[in-house]
């Protein structure tokens, strides 16, 4: 399980997060609602290990996010690409880092419906289409956790639709902070609102 205790972060004078605490059962989704600067993605990246917290700690199965990294995915506001790699490129790039084979970063492409795009340089993509290899690119090692940030943003309504298939699986612990109410309850398992950094949870 993911067990967030009394996290905080401050950037300067701004107090981003305050005292967030929640835990996250194994195989669960929550869902994580809010408006913009409320503190979403901040709670991700701290989560994820890409922040260190003012004070708190997250734990994950007991550990630091560090400790268990190969088994995380992450999916934020940038997409993590090299713009003048092609996508597969990029993919196998990544399938390398998580000790993953070609055909790994084949089958995320094609469960992404991006597989047509496999030799296009990643700078050339729409907005749509690299969110779509960003998901790809996070996803393909299968982690066991997975973090989301603003999943059906930039998307059409047909990938949308699809997304939750490819983001969710039996066993996945999977945090989703987005600002769709409608898409987010329908797949949530639990729900916590943050507002100006500190988190209610119903």
């Amino acid at each position: 399980m993911i067990a967030v205790r009394k996290l905080s972060r401050r950037y300067g004078a701004t107090r981003a997060l305050t005292g967030v605490s929640f835990d996250v059962p194994a195989g669960e989704t929550m869902v994580v609602f809010g408006p913009n600067g409320s503190g979403k993605t901040t709670l991700l990246k701290a989560m994820v290990g890409l922040l260190r917290p003012t004070s708190g700690e997250v734990l994950i199965e007991g550990k630091t996010p560090r400790a268990v990294r190969g088994r995380l995915g992450y999916l934020g506001n940038e997409l993590y690409l090299y713009p003048h790699l092609t996508v597969a490129e990029n993919l196998a790039l990544f399938a390398r880092l998580y000790d993953r084979d070609a055909a790994g970063a084949t089958r995320a492409l094609e469960a992404v419906g991006m597989a047509h795009k496999a030799e296009s340089l990643a700078h050339t993509l729409s907005r749509g289409e690299g969110r779509r290899v960003a998901v790809a690119r996070a996803t393909l090692h299968d982690p066991d956790y997975l973090l989301v940030d603003e999943p059906f943003s930039g998307l059409d309504e047909a990938s949308a639709t699809a997304l939750p298939g490819i983001l969710l699986r039996e066993g996945r612990t999977v945090v989703i902070a987005t600002h769709d109410v409608d898409r987010g309850k329908a797949i949530a398992d639990r729900i916590i609102t943050l507002e100006r950094g500190r988190a209610q949870v119903p």
